[in-house]
C-alpha cells in the first residue's frame, strides 16, 4: 500500500464496488464527506471535549481530564420525653437526613461514564423517620408480694 501513512488505512466508500468489498473507491483525501455522516453522530461528537493531551512531538491525540465526586450529608434528630406520672413515660422522635451526591461524567455534555465508575449526575435524597412510644409500669415488682403456704397432705 504505497502512499498510505504508517498506521493509517484507506477509507473506502461503502456505496461503491461489489458486495464482497472488491472494487470499492476510496474517499478523496481519505476523508468521509460531511453529507455522508449521521447527524446524530455529528451532534454527539460535537459534545465530546477537545483533545488536550499533548505528545512529545507537539501533537495532541487524546483527552485527559478528571472530576471530583461530591457527597454532602446532614442529619438532624430531635426527641421529646414526657412523664405524666411515675409509672408512665411517653416519647416522640423525629429524624431527617438530607444528602446530595454529584458524580461528574467524563465527557461533559456528551455524558460518558463517571470518573470513579459510579452513577452519573446529581442524586439528591431525603430520609425521614418518626417514632412514638409509651411505657407504663403496672407494678414495680415482678411478682406480687404474697405468702405461699405449702400444701401438705
Amino acid at each position: 500500500m504505497a502512499g498510505v501513512a504508517l498506521g493509517r488505512g484507506i477509507i473506502y466508500d461503502p456505496l461503491t464496488g461489489k458486495a464482497d468489498g472488491s472494487n470499492r473507491t476510496p474517499f478523496p483525501n481519505n476523508v468521509i464527506p460531511r453529507n455522508r455522516l449521521s447527524p446524530a453522530a455529528v451532534k454527539l461528537l460535537s459534545l465530546v471535549p477537545a483533545e488536550n493531551n499533548i505528545n512529545g512531538d507537539g501533537t495532541s491525540n487524546n483527552y485527559a481530564g478528571g472530576g471530583v465526586l461530591q457527597y454532602d450529608r446532614g442529619a438532624y434528630d430531635t426527641k421529646i420525653n414526657f412523664n405524666p406520672t411515675n409509672s408512665t413515660t411517653i416519647f416522640g422522635r423525629y429524624s431527617v437526613q438530607r444528602s446530595l451526591i454529584f458524580d461528574p461524567v467524563t465527557l461533559g455534555a456528551a455524558v460518558g461514564t463517571t470518573w470513579d465508575g459510579g452513577q452519573p449526575g446529581r442524586a439528591p435524597g431525603t430520609i425521614q423517620n418518626i417514632g412514638l412510644g409509651a411505657t407504663h409500669t403496672f407494678t414495680p415488682h415482678l411478682w406480687p408480694a404474697r405468702s405461699f403456704v405449702p400444701v401438705t397432705s
